[in-house]
């Protein structure tokens, strides 16, 4: 509640130009986190990583290379297509998911891919609007999936990745998300790009199934870990990537949809 605050405040607060290099605080902290699960040991190895991914992010803003904004998220969105692929092998795809040298990587996709899709919907007419929103979608399905998960829980979703979740948290999270998000919409400027009706619907509903992938591809990797939080970042609610795990993935995918379907 209070990183989601922190958030909100940020983005309707801060000048575009600082909101832009907001994400970058996350970035720093989703690879430090990425560097532990992927066992390296070296503090200076682990550094060097951070400071690499940083930096790549940092220097691609700072020469507007959005430009190419279009190809980046669409090598992005094909980059959770394998993601996806790869939860649903699990555990297949374990011995993949192990190797340092994968994980490091799949750090870079995921949270350069964030900051990019943050940084695209930004820049839409409305942006702020879109990015509050969108990450309100995302902070409503993981709420609703846990509430009613805890409650209702019988029915493991996909146990061999995440024994925790249920068919109950995911269609009461849905029916929390569907209606708390398209009242949202309806109530800002949301609704107007969105559209009102169907469109809306859809996009919400895509947007909730893209959460849950995340949330398992973040489990995925944690089970071919052997941890049970990516880190210690947030006391008592576990590391950055806990928490952001399902905006990280409807970011992008989000943003292709306003780029190239709703413009």
């Amino acid at each position: 509640m209070v990183l989601g605050l922190v958030v909100t405040l940020a983005i309707f607060m801060l000048p575009r130009q600082f909101v832009v290099w907001f994400p970058a605080l996350f970035v720093v902290v989703g690879l430090h986190e990425f560097g532990a699960m992927a066992k390296v040991k070296s503090k200076g190895w682990k550094f060097v990583y951070v400071a690499f991914g940083s930096l790549m992010g940092t220097v691609g803003l700072a020469l507007d290379f959005f430009n190419m904004a279009e190809t980046l998220l669409t090598v992005s969105v094909v980059f959770w297509l394998l993601a996806i692929t790869a939860v649903i092998l699990f555990p297949t795809s374990r011995a993949f998911l192990e190797r340092t040298g994968v994980v490091m990587f799949v750090g870079f996709a995921i949270m350069l891919g964030g900051w990019l899709g943050f940084v695209v919907i930004l820049e839409q007419e409305q942006g702020v609007w879109l990015l509050f929103w969108i990450l309100s979608v995302t902070a409503m399905a993981d709420i609703g999936g846990y509430i009613f998960g805890r409650r209702f829980g019988h029915h493991k979703l996909l146990p061999r990745v995440s024994p925790g979740k249920t068919w109950e948290g995911v269609l009461g999270g849905y029916s929390l998300t569907l209606l708390g998000s398209y009242g949202l919409a309806i109530m800002t400027p949301v609704g107007e790009r969105l559209g009102n009706g169907f469109v809306c619907l859809i996009v919400i509903s895509l947007l909730f199934v893209l959460s849950i992938f995340g949330d398992l591809f973040e489990s995925a990797l944690k089970r071919s870990a052997d941890v049970k939080d990516s880190g210690s970042t947030l006391p008592g609610h576990g590391g950055l990537l806990d928490r952001i795990d399902s905006a990280v993935i409807c970011l992008p995918f989000f943003a292709v949809i306003l780029v190239s379907y709703l413009v």
